[in-house]
């Protein structure tokens, strides 16, 4: 961030994004909020919940390792991580490479 003050939810990029093994999603929340973050396939369908519930403001970090939610691995191709707080919606693209 170049310092300027968060005033709304901020989702980063994705690092490494392609992955292989593991990747960190990491955002930013201006105050104390119900935050959800939520990896979809392109077809729309919930693969795995990784955040869900009240969280501090400040910079999370999130680490996904290309499982879905019942511990199996997903397969290559893109996903969409998606961060919900409030009204505010915002989506990062990500590319699994098995």
């Amino acid at each position: 961030m170049d310092g300027a003050p968060i005033l709304v939810p901020v989702l980063l990029r994705a690092r490494p994004n392609p992955f292989v093994a593991q990747t960190e999603i990491a955002f930013v929340l201006p105050a104390d909020a119900r935050a959800e973050l939520k990896v979809f396939d392109v077809h729309g369908r919930l693969v795995r919940s990784l955040v869900q519930g009240p969280q501090q403001a400040g910079t999370h970090r999130i680490s996904w390792d290309g499982m879905d939610g019942r511990g199996r691995a997903a397969r290559s191709g893109v996903y969409f991580a998606k961060l919900t707080v409030g009204a505010v919606t915002l989506t990062e693209r990500i590319l699994l490479l098995r």
